[in-house]
């Protein structure tokens, strides 16, 4: 029973598991990339709503009354973009940082085992995830080098 506990431990561990040194880098790189890009088209989106809200504004006199109310609408509109970029920016970043792990971790054990054959002269197959993103490259890869340590 402990076993089979620390197991799935281990098994969790190494899916949350950053990577060292440079693809450490990598990984952080796309999360700020995609970050940025969902702060950017949020952002963008609330100058298209303000903008087309200040034309129907100054294109219509509603007189006293509806522009109260439009401008409480748009206070609390407001804060529902904030609410959807807090969101946003959340899930973003959640999915960058699971896509950059299944994008560094390949080249990181790219990087490791092939160090370690050119130490050791001994042909060791890269092991791959079922949901790495590199895992044709990888299989390529590890054909080659099965092919040429051959001869």
């Amino acid at each position: 029973m402990n076993n089979e506990f620390s197991a799935d431990k281990d098994r969790r561990e190494k899916h949350i598991k950053i990577v060292p040194g440079k693809m450490r880098a990598l990984q952080f790189k796309i999360f700020r990339l995609t970050i940025v890009t969902v702060v950017i088209t949020i952002f963008f989106s609330i100058i298209g709503y303000y903008s087309a809200m200040h034309i129907v504004l100054n294109a219509v006199d509603l007189g006293r009354f509806a522009e109260r109310q439009l401008a409480e609408v748009n206070y609390w509109i407001g804060f529902l973009f904030m609410g959807v970029t807090l969101v946003s920016v959340v899930i973003g970043g959640i999915l960058s940082f699971h896509l950059s792990h299944r994008i560094a971790g390949p080249i990181y054990r790219i990087e490791t085992l092939l160090n370690e054959m050119l130490e050791t002269n001994a042909y060791t197959p890269i092991k791959t995830r079922s949901r790495d993103e590199l895992k044709s490259l990888i299989e390529i890869l590890n054909k080659f080098i099965q092919k040429t340590t051959q001869k």
